[in-house]
Order: C-alpha cells, then structure tokens, then sequence
C-alpha cells in the first residue's frame, strides 16, 4: 500500500500540465439514455456528471465504471468510477487520472477522499493545495477542515500554505467561518506552524483568520494566534501590548492586540522627545482616538496612566466588551489630565476587551495638549 501511494505521489507532482476539465463540462442526460448506447464515452460521462448533481456517488461510480470501458484513457471517467472498484486498484486508477492532468477537480476530490481514508495527511495535503488554486476556496475548505483533525494534517498544510503558490485561496480559507470552536482551534494551532521568521505572510494570514473567527464571537483565538507570532520579549504590560508607544500609533490596519489609529481621530499624534506621544487637540468635536484589543478575564484590574496634560485635553479612557461597556465605572473609565491609576472590573464572559482613547467634546478654548508615557494594567484579583 506504500509502495501504491509512493507512486501516486510521484505521478502527482512530475504532471506539470493537462488539461482542465470541469466538473461543469458535461450536461446532463437520462440515465435510461446512456444506459441504450454503452459504448458512448461521453453518454456515460454526462450520466455520471447528472448523478453527482443529485449526490449518488454508486450511480455515479457505476456510470464511470462504463465510460472506462468505452474509453480507458479518459481523466474524469477514471476518477468518478474509482470507488466502484477494489481499494488496491482504486489508488492506481486515480495515479493514473492524476497522470492525464493534476487540474481536474474530480480526480483531485477523489484523490484527497482516498488519501484521508488511508491517513496519508501529505497527499490530502497536496490535493487540496490543488483544488484551491484550480477552482478557489469554496470546495477546498471543508476538506481542509477534514483534514486538521487527522494526525499529521496540520503540519503538511502548513508546509503547502506557506509555498505561497496561489495564496488567494488561504486567504479565502482563513477568512471563512469556522463551523464551530474547535475547527477554530484547530486553524490557530495551524498559524502556530508558520514559520515567525516569514512575518508579513504570517501577518497576512492572521489578519485573514481575525476576520474569520469574529464572524463566530472568537476573537480571542485571534490574540492567542497573534501573540503566538511574536517574537520573544515583545512588550507588554500585563494585557497591553507596546504600552510606551514605542512605534507610535500606526495608521496602518492592526493585526492581533497592535494600537489602531481610528479614522478622522480629532487630534495630532506625534513622537515624545523622551519617549512615548504627545496627543494635541486639533477639533472640538468628539470621537475615538485609538484603541488596542487585550485578552483579559473577569475581575479587578488597576489601570495605571503615565502623562502630563496641558490645557484640558477632555479626553476619556474607555474599556468595552463586545460593544458594551466593560468596567463598572460605566462607559468612561476614566478622565485624562496626569498621572493616576483606575480600578475597573472586567465581567465573567468577556476573554478579549477593547481599550479606547475618546475625546470628550471640547468645552474650553485654551490649547489642549496630553503628553502619554506609559499605560499599566495589572490584575488584583480574580
């Protein structure tokens, strides 16, 4: 059986053409018609191609079986009459409907179904790679979902994923919602086998997955994935990532816990001499400033602000879990003008939080400046 599946692999990546046939290039017909004219290769085709359209795989085998018979050497014949035959041959059909063109989406469906059935994580791997970059995302992904639950799955698609052959199709993966939590987890551990070293693709890719698990509530698996790509003795304090502003607030879309600079925020951010930013009130008008998404846990937090303010910036410290507040001061936590510390209790069922700088409507007239250094935030209790 190794020897079989040794060879499979080998015709499988020495194919470096073939023509494409799609699932969509035979009509259908009545199988009462091409039962009438058996010798009809394309009669036995169209049969098989209405029987797949209704989801029986034995009629469609058996319709196969027969276009073999009226032409041997015909890819899609081969690989939709292969479950009808004995499993040794089986494998050998589908080498050689691999061998007439690696493009074609029956022989590579059928030839991920064989090797998820044999446990041969490697081949399923390299058929789905094929499968996404021939016909997309849509057909690949829930065999790629199969295949993060086999032993050794994970590891041989993150060998694919990371050819960059196709990407669009990743990017289309990780994009998609999970069916549930643990084919989630299961898409994280995959981000975990990237290699950190290759971090714009690695970026890339988490951003993709973020969009994803938030169509499920599971933005937390974004932070476990993105903390996971950093690198050793990235800053924090406690949840907050780069508390000194140490790369400023890019305007650049964040990725994991990164600062986000929001859109028409109605100041001036600029780099601290000493350290840190300086915020400058440049509108009277209200709005977020930036923000940064932290994995938290219910309980007591301090909240510790390193700053100066000048004038009355009128600015608000803000901490929301899933759109609603998170603290049990209320909406605003806090108000900036220096240093201070805050206390705020973080409710049972929120595993990520979103801290925000709000400017508060600007009530006086006099300049309104705030100079940050740090932010702390450090547990109590549970």
């Amino acid at each position: 059986m190794r020897r079989i599946w040794a060879g499979l692999l080998t015709g499988v990546i020495g194919v470096m053409g073939g023509s494409a046939l799609s699932l969509q290039a035979y009509s259908k017909v009545r199988p009462e018609a091409a039962q009438l004219i058996p010798w009809s290769s394309e009669a036995q085709k169209q049969a098989a191609q209405a029987a797949i359209g209704k989801g029986s795989r034995q009629a469609a085998a058996k319709f196969g079986k027969h276009a073999v018979a009226a032409m041997p050497i015909d890819q899609f014949a081969l690989a939709v009459s292969s479950p009808a035959m004995p499993p040794e041959r089986q494998l050998i059909i589908l080498n050689l409907a691999a061998a007439l063109g690696w493009r074609d989406a029956a022989t590579n469906i059928a030839l991920v179904e064989a090797a998820l059935r044999e446990a041969e994580p490697v081949v399923a791997a390299q058929r789905i790679d094929a499968l996404g970059r021939t016909i997309g995302a849509e057909t690949a992904t829930p065999l790629t979902d199969r295949l993060l639950g086999i032993e050794g799955g994970i590891a041989a698609l993150a060998v694919r994923a990371q050819t960059r052959t196709g990407k669009g199709w990743w990017e289309g993966y990780f994009r998609s919602q999970p069916a549930n939590r643990k084919i989630a987890e299961q898409r994280t551990a995959l981000l975990g086998q990237f290699d950190r070293a290759d971090g714009a693709w690695l970026a890339i890719m988490i951003r993709d997955a973020a969009i994803g698990f938030s169509k499920s509530g599971y933005d937390d698996l974004t932070m476990q994935a993105w903390r996971a790509s950093l690198p050793p003795g990235a800053p924090f304090a406690g949840p907050i990532y780069d508390p000194q502003f140490t790369k400023g607030v890019p305007k650049a879309a964040a990725i994991g816990g990164e600062w986000q600079l929001a859109r028409a925020a109605p100041v001036l951010i600029s780099k601290a001499e000493n350290g840190g930013i300086v915020i400058e009130r440049t509108q009277d008008a209200s709005g977020p400033i930036f923000s940064q998404l932290l994995s938290v846990g219910p309980g007591r937090w301090r909240f510790g602000v390193d700053g100066t303010a000048t004038g009355t910036p009128e600015l608000e410290w803000r901490m929301s879990c899933a759109g609603k507040s998170a603290g049990n001061s209320g909406h605003q936590l806090s108000k900036t003008s220096g240093d201070k510390d805050y206390t705020i209790t973080i409710a049972a069922g929120c595993p990520t939080a979103r801290l925000t700088l709000f400017a508060a409507p600007k009530q006086s007239a006099d300049d309104a400046i705030f100079e940050l250094r740090r932010l702390t935030m450090v547990r109590t209790e549970q």
